[in-house]
């Protein structure tokens, strides 16, 4: 199972098949955070929280954003993830 269930999730989103997409996100997150890597975390996240998100994995995703903004030294480099639209979904989500 790749951590990027996402790819394969809208996929199956298209063809109508939310629910297979949402175990395949599910599995994503799962993976990632196994993982402990804030960054293969994110799109899954994103992805799961786009169609069956709830309260405590916004929460995680935003910390997760936080994390990783909290590393990035450069303002440009920063605001260039900010602003992706993943990363947008995450912050609007998590307030």
């Amino acid at each position: 199972m790749r951590c990027s269930a996402a790819v394969p999730a809208q996929a199956l989103l298209a063809l109508d098949r939310t629910t297979d997409a949402i175990a395949d996100l599910r599995r994503g997150v799962a993976l990632a955070r196994s993982i402990g890597d804030p960054a293969l975390f994110l799109r899954p996240a994103a992805g799961l929280l786009a169609v069956d998100g709830d309260d405590a994995l916004a929460a995680e995703a935003g910390a997760a954003v936080r994390r990783i903004t909290g590393t990035l030294s450069d303002g440009d480099m920063r605001r260039r993830f900010e602003a992706a639209e993943p990363i947008r979904d995450i912050l609007r989500w998590s307030r």
